[in-house]
């Protein structure tokens, strides 16, 4: 995902309010901007928000949003919850990602899309190559020593049961 950012670099929608262009599109100024950050900043009466996103190294990376991206990541590797958990987290991470100003939609689209793809990629081109076929893994049975253990020992490799 940041590699797509520095490669394609768009700017977040609190750049784009912020930002004051000439007749050439020229980009005049730009401040640091908190985003809709600036409310909790205010209500705390420390400027924390402001600080951190005035020192950001990557003020153009808004697509695609790896603030959704992540908890998609958590949700198709098993939530720690519950699949409904997991689903209300992405859908949460989104709407705040979107009411803050710091995405369009079409960012964390892209966010999950990237994902998703990373995760067809996974599944289908490199797991098929690592593992065993069913009739080659033997487990062994568990004796008392590692009865109480979480993982058992398998013929060449480690799984937990």
């Amino acid at each position: 995902g940041v590699l797509i950012q520095f490669l394609f670099p768009t700017a977040l929608p609190w750049f784009n309010d912020s930002a004051v262009f000439g007749m050439d599109g020229e980009i005049i100024s730009a401040a640091p901007n908190e985003a809709a950050f600036q409310r909790i900043d205010a209500l705390i009466g420390i400027p924390w928000f402001k600080n951190l996103y005035g020192k950001s190294p990557l003020k153009y990376g808004s697509f695609p949003s790896l603030h959704v991206a992540w908890p998609t990541v958590v949700f198709l590797h098993q939530p720690w919850l519950s699949n409904k958990v997991g689903l209300a987290h992405v859908l949460w991470i989104t709407w705040a990602a979107l009411y803050s100003s710091h995405h369009y939609l079409i960012d964390a689209i892209g966010g999950i899309s990237v994902v998703l793809i990373v995760k067809l990629g996974m599944t289908h081109v490199w797991e098929p190559f690592s593992k065993k076929k069913s009739s080659e893994v033997v487990v062994e049975p568990a004796t008392t020593a590692t009865a109480g253990h979480r993982y058992q020992r398998l013929s060449s490799c480690t799984k937990a049961v």
